[in-house]
């Protein structure tokens, strides 16, 4: 059965936690709404409340990850600097409690949230990317497609010819600007290309042809097209139409090739992505540690304006580390693995030790 001052220091952590967050989430999504409150009512398609609220619910599930480290740390920060300041602990140490046992509730909660992170990577995340694609591509429209920027993509099919496409609509279901590439001599453009009706269907099909000069010359146009030697497999199109960053961890797992010692781009792509995956749940347990041996000094002049900021530039810093490291492990510079995890490596070790020592 817990102790009194137990849950005390858990409820204060939390409501401390709550506030941080639902202020911080309010006030983004304030701002972003008053500078984009005019992408929901685009192209005569106007969303309702309800419908907008859901979009920046999953906005929240996939922006988690950086922003409840940050509302935990700062709540931890909050709650230890208080109880220094009014003695608490003190008297807490003084009546014989050891200073590891009283922090015990801030590591349990630090391990509690690193579970719920990799739950929401796993299960919630995906959902809510796909969700959010899904309003996103509602409200702009296939007509601003052409006006996107967008690097080239393409799918292997079964019989290893290929298809290349500049986006994919996941409310539509098509790709578009699509081009399926038969042969090198035999090419069919299509403005849309829909891979999940019952037999592929093309439409606006310009059908190429290389001549004996070596151009490739349109021999034929098509409004709409079936291509029924197009084989996709389910698979394959899924986890080409999903970025890595919107895979949960056992769909990423899927695609990885364990053979490591010769990756290809997409490849180390991958695994970057994976190993960040595993590596950020775990800041949360960081951003409880790191603090603690600077909030539990007892000293007449406590810097806690110094704390706060010190803290909150060290998250920051180590979020930018970890994401130039997520470039050199996507351009094979450093391995995945390494690139990935060894700035979360290095700094928790550094603070681990610290809050070892503690007496």
């Amino acid at each position: 059965m817990s102790k009194i001052w137990e849950r005390y220091f858990l409820s204060e952590t939390l409501k401390s936690f709550l506030l941080f967050i639902m202020g911080f989430y309010g006030v983004f999504t304030v701002i972003d709404f008053a500078c984009n409150a005019a992408r929901f009512h685009a192209h005569q398609v106007k969303f309702s409340v309800g419908k907008i609220l859901l979009y920046y619910a999953y906005q929240f599930v996939d922006i988690s990850e950086v922003l409840v480290p940050f509302a935990l740390m700062l709540a931890t920060i909050k709650t230890l600097c208080q109880l220094n300041m009014r003695n608490e602990l003190v008297a807490l140490l003084s009546s014989g409690v050891k200073l590891k046992t009283l922090l015990k509730p801030f590591l349990i909660l630090g391990l509690v949230f690193t579970g719920l992170m990799y739950f929401n990577t796993e299960i919630l995340v995906p959902h809510a990317m796909q969700s959010m694609t899904r309003i996103d591509n509602s409200r702009s429209g296939l007509r601003n497609k052409s006006n996107v920027k967008s690097p080239v993509r393409h799918l292997v099919l079964e019989d290893k010819t290929r298809v290349l496409f500049q986006n994919y609509d996941a409310v539509q279901q098509v790709f578009f600007d699509a081009y399926w590439i038969k042969s090198i001599d035999e090419v069919y453009r299509m403005k849309y290309l829909s891979p999940y009706t019952p037999v592929p269907t093309g439409q606006y099909v310009d059908y190429l042809v290389r001549n004996k000069s070596g151009d490739l010359v349109e021999q034929g146009f098509f409004p709409v097209k079936t291509f029924p030697e197009l084989k996709f497999n389910k698979k394959t199109l899924f986890e080409t139409i999903t970025l890595p960053e919107e895979q949960s961890y056992t769909g990423l797992w899927s695609q990885l090739n364990l053979d490591d010692s010769v990756q290809s781009e997409k490849q180390a792509e991958s695994w970057t992505i994976f190993y960040r995956k595993l590596a950020m749940p775990w800041l949360c347990l960081l951003a409880v540690i790191a603090p603690i041996p600077f909030c539990v000094r007892f000293t007449r002049d406590m810097q806690t304006f110094m704390i706060y900021a010190t803290s909150i530039f060290g998250l920051v810093t180590l979020f930018l580390v970890m994401d130039a490291g997520m470039v050199l492990g996507k351009r094979q510079v450093i391995s995945p693995f390494w690139a990935s995890l060894t700035p979360l490596l290095l700094v928790s070790s550094f603070f681990s030790a610290r809050y070892v020592r503690l007496r």
